[in-house]
């Protein structure tokens, strides 16, 4: 209230000692103010709260953490008028390395229950940390409104995963496939554009990833990888990605073996009965392969063989013709019998339900499998072998999903001739 008759006089107030800095700081306002002049007398249970309160920020302050060199990253201040008359803003400034900020040009006035965005940017210029802070200042409040800032910068570190590690197909028959799921992730700081997807053999292709791919930090993708084997044996390979960002490509490691297709009327399987169990690994361990035996038969009458005296069976021996005819009767009629070569190997350490055996007629393939079903025993005959010539063997464990090993040592055995 305004007196125009009231005289200058020194003025005292009679108040209680509780509140008396409110009731101070509320008669300095509203003195400063221009609201009355003259004595003003304040009840201590009737003070308002100071002018600063009028307004609130969100967030209070803000934590930018690490940021690339080179990089920007913004966050949003809300400033809102909770109170009941408009607030002028005559200026906005932003201190500390690296801080900038957009929003209105000042004077921006925020009317009662209003709220004024100003969005703060921090884009480091080294690898150090950096503080500052967001200044808004009116007229119409006691002090400035302050948000502390806050950020570092950090060194630009591009990374990129392919999971798993490496990746092994097992055995594929040659113009048939087998896929498998691959994910690359981006597990470093900064984006990364993929421009180069290459493999070193024609008998794998990457499907779902391709040049100008970008990922984010963080972010994953899955694509598919699949072997289609053209020939027999083994075929290896790398997967590598590029990026412009990496210094090296990340790659995989690539393996697999085609196999030619068994033969239409397959083998019977073994008699013997075979309970399988479940694996105790994913990949059984290949069996150990003996040198099959290619001697001719003696002329002596056949004769039970023995039980074996260790856990691998002793190898059967490789039937041929005998090069001499007998002389104590007439040449028979009937004509020789078929070459046969015996195969015997290790059991597999694994938990396995069978094997498969494969031949080459050159030593390290290709090989080409010759039984036609999984064999429960640890023996083999071939008969589709030619006197004179020389093969050679490998072996493979399955398990009871049908993962099959790595090939076994290779053994080699000679038919002779009549």
């Amino acid at each position: 209230m305004r007196d125009t008759h009231c005289r200058p006089r020194r003025c005292g107030l009679s108040v209680r000692s509780t509140g008396l800095a409110n009731l101070l700081i509320l008669a300095s306002a509203l003195s400063s103010s221009g609201l009355f002049s003259g004595c003003a007398s304040v009840a201590a249970g009737n003070h308002q709260a100071p002018a600063a309160l009028k307004i609130s920020v969100v967030p209070s302050s803000v934590d930018f953490k690490e940021v690339v060199v080179g990089q920007k990253n913004t966050q949003t201040l809300h400033i809102t008028n909770s109170s009941d008359e408009p607030i002028s803003f005559e200026k906005l400034h932003v201190s500390g390395q690296g801080f900038t900020f957009s929003a209105a040009k000042t004077p921006v006035t925020v009317p009662p229950g209003a709220t004024f965005p100003v969005t703060v940017a921090f884009a480091p210029t080294a690898t150090a940390p950096v503080s500052g802070s967001l200044v808004a200042s009116s007229s119409d409040l006691k002090s400035q409104v302050t948000v502390p800032l806050a950020g570092s910068g950090e060194k630009a570190s591009p990374q990129l995963q392919v999971l798993p590690t490496s990746l092994n197909f097992g055995v594929t028959n040659v113009h048939s496939s087998a896929t498998q799921n691959v994910t690359l992730k981006n597990t470093g700081n900064i984006s990364i554009t993929i421009n180069s997807v290459a493999v070193s053999n024609s008998a794998y292709s990457a499907t779902g990833l391709s040049s100008g791919v970008s990922l984010a930090p963080g972010q994953t993708l899955e694509f598919n990888l699949t072997f289609r084997p053209a020939t027999a044996g083994v075929a290896s390979a790398t997967l590598s990605v590029g990026s412009a960002s990496l210094t090296a490509p990340a790659k995989l490691n690539l393996w697999g073996s085609g196999a030619t297709p068994p033969p239409s009327t397959p083998n019977p399987p073994s008699t013997a009965p075979h309970s399988p169990s479940a694996p105790s690994s994913p990949t059984p361990n290949p069996p150990t392969t003996t040198a099959p035996s290619s001697n001719p038969p003696t002329t002596t009458a056949p004769h039970s063989p023995s039980a074996p005296s260790s856990p691998t069976p002793n190898p059967p021996t490789t039937t041929a013709p005998s090069s001499n005819p007998p002389t104590t009767t007439p040449p028979s009629s009937t004509s020789a019998p078929a070459p046969l070569i015996g195969l015997s190997w290790n059991a597999s350490t694994s938990s396995v339900v069978g094997y498969h055996v494969y031949r080459s007629a050159t030593s390290g393939g290709p090989y080409t499998r010759i039984s036609g079903s999984v064999i429960s025993s640890l023996g083999y005959q071939d008969g589709e072998v030619v006197p004179g010539s020389r093969y050679y063997y490998v072996v493979t464990a399955l398990d009871s999903a049908g993962t099959e090993s790595a090939f076994s040592n290779e053994a080699s055995a000679s038919v002779p001739n009549p």
